[in-house]
């Protein structure tokens, strides 16, 4: 076993062979607790250590588990997939065929990259020194001089490149890279945002098939888990006003309640949960139509903390829907 010494050791991310090497705990932390850049799982060590221990032997242990890569069968293709940290899901990722067409095949102890802290001081340094280069701009250096790949290969994947330049600047961006997202957003999931509104009152409405096919039932369960419970989470976001409602109803098979409806919004005032509910209510009625289900009142029994409110939001609705 090789035995390293830790006068002026970097933690470079890539631990290979057998090796003991000894850090204070503030090296620890400066390298980002010991990160890897193998795709690995944690495992749990000796529950009986102290984590205040002067002696490394009497401390905290952990350890990690290589998951290897997933390659495709094909001999030709040359796509390489970075598995999943559990087994079920990788097995999940071995049902599915490569872009090609062909099966992938799980292989041990193979090298997917992860960006470790000790490129992050690079990266950030060129970020606030050019704050407006655009993803082009930073892997190819023009602008900035530097291209952002040099500081590791991982980096030349633009998309990891977006989420380190998101991480730096705290998520901001600029209103056509927002709307471009957004527009993306919908391309990928084509009926996921069932209605949107940008302005003084600003609501992103969610809803997926199995969402919708779960509010419309044809029976009464005899439980008291009837009808749909809507709430308004506050705190969720990162700008506290923002809430996220969701109307919910109980799912039979899973044995769970399940989010009917979910939807952003920039505030609490009637108009707000007018277009929530207004949502739920048209969704509902095209869902019924499409299983030659009755519409009836019982169909839109909500249970809502907002009981004035909603009383008179859903009074007005059902007068201007015709319910």
């Amino acid at each position: 076993m090789e035995t390293i010494p830790n006068d002026g050791v970097v933690w470079d991310g890539w631990p290979d062979g057998l090796f003991e090497c000894l850090y204070s705990f503030v090296e620890f932390r400066l390298a980002n607790e010991l990160a890897v850049h193998w795709a690995c799982t944690p495992k749990g060590g000796d529950k009986r250590g102290d984590d205040k221990a002067e002696e490394w032997q009497r401390g905290k242990q952990t350890g990690r588990r290589c998951n290897g890569v997933l390659r495709c069968g094909n001999q030709f293709c040359t796509i390489v997939v970075r598995p999943q940290t559990r087994t079920a899901k990788i097995a999940q990722q071995l049902e599915r065929r490569c872009k090609c067409g062909d099966k992938l095949r799980h292989e041990d102890c193979t090298v997917i990259l992860w960006l470790n802290t000790f490129k992050y001081e690079r990266f950030d340094q060129i970020i606030f020194a050019n704050p407006k280069a655009g993803l082009l701009a930073l892997l190819v250096g023009s602008g900035p001089g530097t291209s952002v790949a040099e500081i590791s290969p991982v980096l030349m994947n633009a998309d990891c490149i977006k989420a380190e330049k998101c991480r730096v600047t705290g998520g901001r961006g600029t209103t056509r890279e927002f709307v471009d997202n957004f527009s993306n957003f919908e391309a990928k999931h084509p009926g996921f945002v069932v209605y949107s509104q940008f302005g003084m009152t600003t609501v992103v409405i969610l809803q997926t098939r199995f969402m919708l096919s779960q509010l419309v039932k044809e029976h009464i369960i005899e439980d008291a888990v009837n009808g749909i419970v809507s709430d308004a989470a506050h705190g969720f976001w990162r700008d506290k006003p923002n809430l996220l409602i969701i109307s919910s109803t109980y799912c039979l098979a899973l044995r769970c309640w399940v989010p009917g409806i979910m939807t952003y919004s920039n505030g609490a005032s009637e108009k707000h949960y007018e277009l929530h509910f207004r949502a739920l209510f048209e969704t509902m009625a095209e869902e019924a139509q499409r299983q030659d289900t009755e519409v009836t009142d019982d169909l839109f029994r909500n249970v809502s903390t907002c009981r004035i409110l909603i009383y008179h939001l859903l009074l007005s609705l059902s007068i201007g829907c015709g319910f």
